[in-house]
Order: C-alpha cells, then sequence, then structure tokens
C-alpha cells in the first residue's frame, strides 16, 4: 500500500482504559478474592505483581495493535491492514460506501482529533462492512473531502497539513426554540419511566439496602393512609397530581436530553452529497451520499399532528444502524416548511400534494374494524372473569379513534422516480420511497376486502435490517394493476 498512514496514538490509551475495564472484574478477584488457603498467590507482593504484570501485556497489545493497523487511500478505494496475530486486509470502494460519519466525544476534543467511520452497509460481513480511523482533526476533514472527491485523492493525499476546505454559508439550523419544541414534542412521557428504570438497573446492586429502606418507608406511607375512609374526590386529586409530577419530571428530563443530543443541528446539500452535523457533549457530521439515499420518512406522534410539526428522517444503509443513533434529516419542522425543506436538500423527494389520491370511504369500517375488534374480544373476556372487567369498554373508543385517524391518513401517490406513501394513525408517516430503491411489491387482500372491492400493498426497500417493508390497507382495486408494475 502506498501512502501508509495510522491511527493517532491517542487509539493506544483508548484501548488500554477500554481492555482494562472490561478485565475489571478479574483483575480484582485476582487481587482480592481467596485463592485457597495456602501457596505464594495469597502473598499481597506476589498478586499485585501478576496484576501489574497483566495490565503491562494489555499495554503492549494495544500498542501493537495500533502499529499494525495501517491504511491508505487510493483514486478508488480506501485499503486496510490490521491485526497482530491473525492479520486481515480489506479494501473499500468509494463506490460501495453508504455513509461518511466524522464524530467528536469529549476525549477526542481533549487531543483535537477526529474520529472517521466509513460505512458500505454490508451486514452480512459483521464489523467488516466498517473502517474506523482515529485522525487528528484536519487530517479527517481531508480524508473525508478524499473520499467524497476521489478525483483529488492524490492532491489531498500530499496536502494533508494545509487548512480545511471552506464552510458552506448557507445551511438548514435547528434554533433554540426547536429544541424546546422537541422536548416538549417528543414521547417525553416515557422518558422518566427509561430514567428510573436505567437507574435501578445500575443501582440496584451498589445500595440494595437504601432501596428496601426507601419501599419500606414508602410501604409504611401507605399502609398508613386509610385509602378506604378516604373520599373518592382526595384519592383523583392525590392521583392527578402524582401524575403532573410525573410528568413534569418526565418533561423536563426530555427537553434536557433533546438540548444535548441536537445541539448545534445543521443540515445542508452540497453538490451530490448531504450533510448533517448536530451534538454537544458528543458532535456528529454525517455525510450521505444522495443516489445511496433509498427514502425519506416525515413522522408525527399524536403532539406533533396536534400542532402541525415534523419530523425528518431518511433511509439509507449503514446510516442510523448504532446504538444511540438514528437516521435523522431534521429534527423538527412545522407543516408550512416541508416543501421548502424537500426542495432545497433532497429536491428528488419532492411530490405534489394535489396528485395525492386517499383511500375510498367505503374503506372506514374495514380500518376501525381491524383496529378494534381484537381489544373488544379481550375486553368481553376480561369483563366474564373480572368483577370490574367491563371498565374496559371505556378505553374501546380510543381503539377506534386509531382507526379513524389510520383511514384519514392513508393516502399514496407516484410517479415514474418517486412513490409517496401516507400511512399509520396516531404515529403518521409519509414515506418517499425512490422507485429504484424498491426491491419488490406485494398485494393481499381476505374475503371482506373483495366484498368492498379493496386491497393492501406492501412494498419492500432495502434498508439497515435487510428489508424493510412499508404497508398501506384498503386502496381501491383500481389502482391494483399500476401499482404492480412499480417495480
Amino acid at each position: 500500500m502506498n501512502n501508509i498512514r495510522r491511527n493517532h496514538p491517542t487509539i493506544i490509551i483508548d484501548g488500554i482504559i477500554t481492555t482494562t475495564f472490561r478485565s475489571l472484574i478479574p483483575l480484582l478477584l485476582l487481587l482480592f478474592g481467596k485463592l485457597g488457603s495456602k501457596g505464594f498467590l495469597n502473598q499481597p507482593g506476589i498478586r499485585i505483581s501478576i496484576v501489574m504484570c497483566i495490565v503491562l501485556l494489555i499495554m503492549i497489545y494495544e500498542a501493537a495493535k495500533w502499529y499494525k493497523k495501517v491504511f491508505s487511500i487510493g483514486n478508488s478505494a480506501i485499503f486496510v491492514k490490521e491485526g497482530v496475530f491473525f492479520v486481515k486486509q480489506r479494501e473499500v470502494p468509494f463506490s460501495k460506501i453508504q455513509t461518511i460519519n466524522l464524530s467528536q466525544n469529549i476525549k477526542n476534543r481533549i487531543f483535537k482529533t477526529s474520529t472517521l467511520k466509513v460505512d458500505t452497509g454490508n451486514a452480512s460481513i459483521g464489523s467488516a462492512a466498517e473502517v474506523i480511523l482515529v485522525l487528528r482533526i484536519k487530517d479527517a476533514e481531508i480524508l473525508k473531502e478524499s473520499i467524497v472527491s476521489p478525483s483529488d485523492t492524490a492532491a489531498n493525499i500530499r496536502h494533508l497539513q494545509e487548512s480545511p476546505l471552506p464552510i458552506p454559508a448557507s445551511l438548514y439550523k435547528v434554533t433554540k426554540k426547536d429544541l424546546v419544541l422537541i422536548g416538549l414534542t417528543s414521547n417525553g412521557i416515557f422518558a422518566g419511566i427509561a430514567f428510573l428504570g436505567s437507574l435501578y438497573a445500575l443501582l440496584d446492586d451498589l445500595f440494595e439496602s437504601l432501596f428496601s429502606k426507601i419501599i419500606d418507608s414508602l410501604s409504611s406511607f401507605v399502609s398508613f393512609i386509610s385509602w378506604e375512609s378516604m373520599p373518592l374526590s382526595s384519592i383523583l386529586f392525590l392521583s392527578v397530581m402524582l401524575f403532573i409530577l410525573y410528568l413534569l419530571f418526565s418533561l423536563s428530563l426530555s427537553l434536557i436530553g433533546g438540548f444535548i443530543k441536537y445541539y448545534g443541528f445543521t443540515a445542508k446539500r452540497e453538490g451530490d452529497t448531504l450533510i448533517i452535523n448536530y451534538g454537544l457533549l458528543e458532535n456528529k457530521k454525517y455525510i450521505l451520499q444522495i443516489k445511496k439515499i433509498k427514502a425519506v420518512y416525515i413522522k408525527q406522534n399524536p403532539l406533533r399532528q396536534l400542532f402541525g410539526l415534523k419530523a425528518f428522517y431518511v433511509e439509507s444503509v449503514g446510516y442510523g444502524n448504532e446504538k444511540g443513533e438514528s437516521s435523522l434529516l431534521y429534527p423538527i419542522l412545522h407543516n408550512s416548511k416541508e416543501k421548502e425543506i424537500l426542495s432545497s436538500l433532497l429536491p428528488e423527494f419532492s411530490y405534489k400534494e394535489n396528485e395525492v389520491i386517499r383511500v375510498p370511504k367505503r374503506s372506514l369500517p374495514r380500518f376501525i374494524t381491524s383496529s378494534s375488534l381484537l381489544p373488544l374480544i379481550l375486553i368481553i373476556f376480561v369483563s366474564l372473569i373480572l368483577d370490574y372487567g367491563f371498565l374496559g369498554f371505556f378505553i374501546l373508543p380510543f381503539f377506534v379513534l386509531m382507526g379513524c385517524l389510520e383511514y384519514r391518513n392513508s393516502a399514496i401517490c407516484w410517479n415514474s422516480t418517486l412513490l409517496c406513501i401516507k400511512h399509520k394513525g396516531f404515529f403518521k408517516t409519509t414515506s418517499l420511497i425512490m422507485v429504484n430503491g424498491v426491491q419488490s411489491v406485494s398485494e393481499s387482500s381476505n374475503y371482506f376486502h373483495r366484498k368492498k372491492n379493496l386491497f393492501n400493498y406492501s412494498v419492500s426497500i432495502q434498508s439497515n435490517i435487510f428489508g424493510k417493508m412499508i404497508k398501506i390497507k384498503n386502496l381501491d382495486n383500481g389502482l391494483k394493476q399500476e401499482l404492480l408494475e412499480i417495480v
């Protein structure tokens, strides 16, 4: 390989810390555990010496791993060679690259480095589908440009120490008001449950006695209250107050989490690439090739439907496949700005609202039946075996409403390059799919569909989970033939 280079040396420190932490329990057992009543291993000096030797071996191994991992950039591919005991070589053609990710966590900022990740989205070969490099900020930026613009590779490699490329001025940026809206309209009611659950799992073993005392105190308090003599209005008031406190706690967590995650969010289009940048504690920068984007999803939860707000996501293999990562295009935007952002960032996915074909009115009973029939059967069953099971009938209107919303939201339109499917009820989604990204289409219908001249339509596209199905229910039979010929 020509122009051989290595990761930044700080990766050695990171590897030593990570490997030592993973080996912490065995090392602590070796240092403080009982290893028999007699023998030289029980001598403190011997134990400390063994642990120090193990840590030294970890340090030598991580240094050797850093030294053995080398890479170079060719005219059309990245070449990587790594491995201490088993050497592995890999060639990643630029044409196969789906996503380029530049990120900076706190450690990167301290040492003025960036982590560059190149993802081909080839899940069948596991980690071999990715190249992860830790480089100086300037080097990582120019290396990224070498991959995005391969014709300039030789010049870029020769001038890695020169000034970085200028940043374009035009971009879409999330404001502080938007950050507040993200926190207030996300699924924040579940944030408290997730936080308390993770906190309990983390501290359960360390503070078991403390939790026991708190639980005992709460049990005594609950037992002390005379619930039978308390007026129903007081019980309802207490329940409402507890719910309000929990809701405020959850919304606070959601606001803080949204601010940290999406702080400084920007999205811009540069030629044939889309650049997305965000994050306060860990800054992430994604470079997506437009031709690799298979679909755009516009999503609205119930709150965002109420206030006319939307979140935009993209389907690009390799983007959004890490833990805690989402395939985000833009986190929040008002309905009136949808056409603007699509025409500016992804004009390939623009569609005309007046060409949308909605499901026929005769399909409404089918939507209501499919959403409420099973809950109705369960409620009847529960009411027969439990004294207060009949209370379940009070939640039945919720399922009827869900069917009505899905009917109202369901629609479809298409042309020679783009397929638009509007679907789902409470979590309304508009799926904009490139026709050349469709792997297969299918239709299905049962006896009741055929009686009403209706059918269900499904589209399969390539995604991070090997194939994603997008389905719309109860379309008119007159659309069937043309929709099945899209592929």
